[in-house]
């Protein structure tokens, strides 16, 4: 079954002048194509669309401290694992060093549109989920949204996401390499 995102837009954005272009990637390898949102001020986001980064620019916000210059990684990454009826979807796909793919969360990518927002399509069983980012225009933010659409024909299950940021502070030219044993305490406060 293919989710119809065009028609979801419509549906949600009546007033939408323009056909959404729609990309379907393959669930047998990740898509590797790029996207990118600016927002005026020469801050950005940017990835592939399959959500694993190949370069160094990419990220979640990457924001100008001397707009339009001096741009830094504040926001890397956000790895998704969602949870329906005691079964753990993790959305997130990475690389590593060592040439495996983990997690996979690819394979469970139905479809993708850069146009109005950046939206991503997750299947999950019979369910859906879907990922929107979008950079406000003059602002330094960026805001992820979700919408869970749970399948119509079965009694609606238990169901939660946990979001894991992964936060940055280093130029967008720079690299950073992990180094293995080395541990980082956080904490959480409010509003914090």
């Amino acid at each position: 079954m293919t989710f119809g995102l065009p028609s979801w837009f419509k549906s949600r954005y009546s007033e939408l002048p323009y056909e959404v272009p729609v990309w379907y990637p393959s669930h047998d390898q990740p898509d590797h194509r790029e996207w990118i949102v600016t927002n005026g001020l020469g801050g950005y986001s940017s990835s592939t669309i399959c959500g694993a980064h190949t370069r160094r620019y990419h990220g979640v916000l990457v924001a100008p401290l001397n707009p339009p210059g001096n741009r830094h990684v504040l926001l890397s990454r956000i790895d998704e694992v969602v949870t329906v009826d005691n079964t753990t979807y993790e959305l997130s796909t990475n690389h590593w060093a060592s040439g495996v793919v983990a997690p996979t969360g690819y394979k469970l990518m139905e479809s993708f549109t850069i146009l109005p927002s950046a939206t991503w399509v997750f299947a999950l069983g019979s369910n859906y989920l879907i990922k929107q980012l979008v950079l406000p225009w003059g602002s330094n933010q960026a805001l992820v949204g979700y919408f869970w659409l749970p399948d119509r024909d079965r009694p609606p299950g238990a169901a939660s996401i946990t979001l894991r940021f992964l936060t940055g502070y280093r130029s967008f030219h720079g690299a950073v390499a992990g180094v293995g044993g080395r541990r980082y305490v956080q904490s959480m406060t409010d509003n914090g």
